[in-house]
């Protein structure tokens, strides 16, 4: 069941949640844009397999049921983008869903799911997440083709998806988001350097 709620800044909003059991995925509109959060996060989504994400049979029956629910918000955040008219759609997560460094196979579902969406929206889609914790803007998500357009070996890049990775841990700073109806974009961002936190560099020996 739907749960309703508002927001706690200084001007409040007014907030979907999913359902008592999953309270951090959540869903508001503003403007042109429709913003859904997910749970989703680091450490192959979570994943147990007895070691540091805990033991394996409660670890793994809390994840398929978390993604079974991820995923069916997902569809519905973006149908709720399409009744609104919504030029563009936000989603908010932890995970860092493309880590080259890290195990990403549980986040398979999710990803195709944000290709099945992202391609069937008429409209912008931003992806923000943090974890890696070093500001970066790029275009990860792809289709499934062995040759791309261009006749080369690979996949085809989703246009209208963009991923955002936020500062953190070393670097604490921060990142704003502009949203203008008018620009075909939809979304500009803006990295921001807080002075005190940047770091005395060494140079080399």
């Amino acid at each position: 069941m739907l749960l309703k709620s508002f927001g706690l800044g200084q001007h409040t909003i007014a907030l979907t949640r999913q359902s008592a059991a999953y309270p951090e995925n959540v869903r508001w509109a503003k403007g042109p844009v429709t913003y859904i959060g997910l749970n989703i996060p680091g450490s192959d989504n979570n994943f147990a397999d007895g070691g540091k994400n805990g033991p394996a049979a409660e670890g793994q029956a809390e994840y398929a049921a978390r993604n079974a629910a991820n995923l069916e918000w997902l569809r519905a955040g973006f149908a709720a983008a399409k009744a609104a008219h919504s030029k563009g759609v936000m989603i908010v997560i932890q995970a860092d869903m493309w880590d080259p460094t890290a195990t990403q196979t549980h986040y398979a579902d999710t990803k195709k799911e944000l290709f099945l969406q992202t391609t069937a929206f008429n409209g912008k889609v931003v992806l923000v997440n943090g974890d890696s914790h070093s500001f970066e803007m790029d275009k990860p998500l792809t289709d499934y083709a062995t040759t791309n357009a261009a006749g080369l070996a690979g996949p085809n890049v989703v246009e209208n998806f963009t991923r955002v990775t936020t500062f953190g841990e070393a670097q604490n700073h921060w990142v704003s988001v502009t949203v203008n109806a008018n620009d075909p974009n939809i979304f500009t961002f803006h990295p921001h350097l807080v002075a005190a936190n940047i770091s005395a560099y060494t140079p080399p020996a």
